[in-house]
């Protein structure tokens, strides 16, 4: 929030120290993580995120012009000097298989897909629920520290891969994610190339995650939180789930998804 004098933050001096000093806003609500998702919930959380992709279009500032992170998608490539973190050898060819792919269908496309403000960091420990007539409905939005000018298919696909790690019981992964970019599409369309290249988007963020996560901790072992993907039991199996179905499958269960979005 502004403070009196209308900056969004200010550099104060407090006991001989300088500190940057913000006031943000208090939202209430729940962190989607702490919920048992359904597939209603991952419909309108991909019509969500196409809300904020609309909202975000005529964004514009400099700083972002050249601005990259090894978090961005299309730094996945860069995954391959962080392999020695994995340490089981069927894990490691598993990532390397999935950054092959994604360096030989992807990369190359690059600038030919559509691009725009992206968040950057679509997760589950971002996204803010609330109860609308006895429903929980995504409707906030945390953290913007990974903000980025980045394809539309990369916020897309990491959207789908968190919800994914959420799903439960009757919902399975591939459903609940086809489902969350089912959303997305009903307000923003998505090209036929860019749904081609999905699953392997999805994974690719799935493999950035899990390297990620085991190269950050042992970096700093007290840092636990990298380890969420992990931690969850679900994340290597989830990833290995998603790569071994054909896009023929995926694209079977997107068609699914679609359909469930009419209804």
């Amino acid at each position: 929030m502004p403070n009196l004098s209308e900056q969004l933050l200010s550099v104060e001096e407090i006991n001989g120290a300088r500190h940057i000093v913000r006031l943000l806003q208090f939202e209430p609500g729940k962190i989607l993580y702490d919920i048992k998702i359904d597939s209603e919930l991952c419909i309108q959380t991909g019509g969500f995120l196409a809300e904020i992709n609309t909202a975000l279009e005529d964004f514009q500032n400099a700083a972002y012009e050249n601005h990259s992170t090894i978090w961005a998608l299309d730094s996945a490539p860069k995954l391959v000097d962080f392999l020695f973190a994995v340490t089981e050898e069927d894990k490691k060819k598993l990532v390397a298989d999935v950054i092959a792919a994604f360096n030989d269908r992807v990369m190359p496309l690059i600038e030919t897909l559509p691009k725009g403000m992206i968040h950057g960091d679509f997760n589950e420990h971002n996204i803010l629920v609330r109860k609308h007539s006895e429903k929980w409905v995504s409707d906030g939005l945390l953290d913007f520290g990974d903000s980025q000018y980045n394809c539309y298919l990369f916020e897309v696909a990491l959207a789908a891969c968190y919800m994914m790690l959420q799903a439960k019981e009757s919902l399975t992964p591939v459903h609940a994610g086809t489902l969350v970019v089912a959303g997305y599409h009903k307000l923003r369309p998505l090209s036929a190339t860019e749904l081609g290249l999905m699953r392997v988007c999805i994974c690719a963020r799935l493999c950035q995650s899990l390297v990620m996560g085991l190269y950050s901790h042992a970096q700093d072992p007290t840092n636990t939180y990298v380890l969420q993907t992990a931690k969850s039991g679900s994340g290597w199996t989830v990833l290995e789930k998603t790569w071994q179905i054909s896009d023929e499958q995926f694209a079977k269960s997107l068609n699914q998804a679609f359909d469930d979005t009419k209804q």
